[in-house]
């Protein structure tokens, strides 16, 4: 008879016996989206948090924004630092979002999101506060839009 395969513990001592994760894939394989009741599809609890911490963080980032120029940003170091945060974080939700689901949900452009944060993260040395300010204002509202949508949709 096999011994029952376990984990290492402390200093490579035998610890507790390694548990199977269960699949976040539905009966039908497919990862994210199941059936509640028939027609309505609704989004599994840890993407709704991570959609919206998108919504929430994008809201907050329009609103830090609103009607100052690059300028008057810059000049507030509180205001910037504030703007750069919530929009790092909104990439990053979307970035986690994508490594759940990785098609990402129509409408949402996740892609693009991840894609800023990763330049607000490592190429923080080229960034403009006139393109995060641009990007603020036109892209965001948007993706807070098809946000709310798909939840209002996905999950009643």
């Amino acid at each position: 008879m096999e011994a029952q395969r376990t984990g290492r513990g402390h200093r490579g001592r035998p610890g507790p016996p390694r548990r199977r994760r269960r699949s976040r894939h539905d009966a039908s394989g497919k990862l994210g989206l199941y059936e509640q009741r028939p027609g309505a599809a609704v989004i599994e609890p840890a993407f709704v948090n991570l959609l919206r911490d998108i919504r929430d963080y994008a809201a907050e980032a329009v609103e830090t924004v609103g009607d100052r120029s690059a300028e008057d940003i810059l000049s507030e170091r509180m205001r910037e630092h504030s703007v750069l945060r919530t929009t790092q974080i909104v990439g990053e939700a979307s970035a986690q979002l994508l490594k759940l689901q990785p098609e990402g949900f129509p409408g949402v452009e996740l892609r693009e999101a991840t894609r800023f944060r990763n330049i607000l993260v490592h190429g923080y040395g080229k960034i403009r506060m006139d393109s995060v300010v641009a990007i603020v204002r036109d892209d965001l509202p948007r993706l807070i839009a098809a946000v709310d949508a798909l939840l209002s949709e996905t999950h009643p």
